[in-house]
């Protein structure tokens, strides 16, 4: 008989984040996966070749006063825990593990309760990577109950299995297994601007590109200070940020409406038309009250594409590139150390080209389904046959 994994992300289940599940599910025909995401969700997951069935998220059922899932944004705000999920106790009855995503939320802390009363294994994805007691005792709770009767965590870098150390979790429980690239998508490709959805000209420009969302904690402002004082020396170099602005109005005005050599796109269908303009990418990101970078999947993304990057010394990032052979590693909150690293670039085709390449293979080498997969697949034999 096959073993029943099941895998329950809530409403953060979506194809590009459960794809070693799913390769793990089709490549091996003694683990059988099932999926369960969140009614609502948030993430089409109809293409993924991968079983999946559906919860009731509770406090995700109510839009109101112009906010979406307003329940839940209202317990994230007051770092509550979060996510309530009905149908737990059936889907640990009828599976031999169970993997959950975080252990701060509160279908995490009923599973295992669950789990701790019957022989189902449980197993923690645990991002989260400040080690750092919550600001409230509640959360507090939820946490010290999920990481005293998990079985063994998976964590993406080494900062976050760090904090499960701080946590008082065993290092030996802890499997580092980092995101995946899905190079089916990414891969390298011809400047295409109207792909982008973006002028022509851009396409014979130095393009600096940023994706994900445009706020502080991402570094943005430091990126566009460092933009604006490389043009004071370069005038054939382009930035391009692809996300949401959060930034105040007369803030994006000045510094990205306003500046010609600045373009702001907060959505486009096919992504790796974004990076297949870029000649360097950037992820700037500052630690932040309760936060820092957890993996940078865009980093992934982007040097799947044959791009190499330049990101900050803050929490994952730093973990899944290679300071000198795909990537520069500069300290945060400088946009000084951001204008250096990437004026390098800019000058040294050699170097662009030679850390592109190496990050094309580092990709291919360390973050495909296949190959983590296959740990994945070991992990679970490991702690299920034991």
């Amino acid at each position: 008989m096959p073993t029943d994994v099941a895998i329950i992300r809530g409403p953060y289940f979506r194809p590009n984040s459960t794809l070693l599940w799913e390769y793990v599910h089709n490549a091996y025909s003694d683990i059988e996966i099932t999926g369960f995401e969140s009614d609502p969700t948030w993430f089409d997951t109809s293409d993924l070749n991968l079983p999946i069935e559906s919860l009731h998220w509770w406090d995700g059922k109510l839009d109101a006063l112009g906010q979406e899932n307003l329940v839940y944004h209202a317990l994230e705000k007051y770092k509550l825990p979060s996510i309530a999920l009905t149908g737990l106790r059936q889907v640990v009855d009828e599976h031999d593990a169970v993997h959950v995503t975080e252990n701060y939320r509160i279908y995490s802390y009923c599973v295992a309760l669950l789990c701790a009363r019957t022989d189902t294994t449980l197993f923690v994805d645990a991002h989260e990577n400040i080690p750092h007691r919550p600001a409230n005792p509640l959360t507090w709770i939820v946490k010290k109950t999920v990481n005293r009767h998990a079985d063994a965590f998976t964590s993406p870098t080494l900062a976050s299995k760090r904090a499960l150390i701080h946590e008082g979790v065993d290092p030996d429980s802890v499997e580092i297994l980092p995101n995946v690239v899905n190079l089916d998508r990414f891969q390298p490709g011809p400047k295409d601007a109207d792909a982008a959805s973006l002028p022509a000209e851009i396409e014979s420009t130095f393009n600096i590109l940023f994706v994900h969302g445009l706020n502080e904690r991402k570094g943005i402002p430091f990126l566009l200070e460092a933009f604006e004082t490389m043009q004071e020396d370069c005038d054939d170099i382009s930035l391009i940020l692809l996300g949401e602005n959060s930034f105040e109005r007369s803030y994006y005005n000045d510094h990205v409406r306003d500046n010609p050599a600045v373009y702001h796109l907060e959505y486009i269908e096919e992504i790796q038309a974004a990076y297949n303009l870029g000649d360097v990418f950037v992820l700037p990101s500052v630690a932040a009250e309760r936060w820092t970078e957890q993996f940078g999947r865009v980093l992934v993304e982007a040097m799947a594409c044959g791009l190499p990057t330049v990101v900050t010394d803050v929490g994952g990032p730093p973990f899944v590139v290679e300071d000198g052979e795909t990537s520069l590693v500069v300290e945060p909150r400088s946009s000084q150390a951001l204008a250096s690293a990437l004026t390098r670039l800019y000058e040294d085709e050699q170097l662009t080209q030679k850390l592109g390449d190496n990050a094309y293979d580092y990709v291919r080498n360390n973050y495909t389904p296949e190959t983590v997969g296959d740990d994945l697949y070991e992990f679970y034999r490991l702690h299920l046959d034991g």
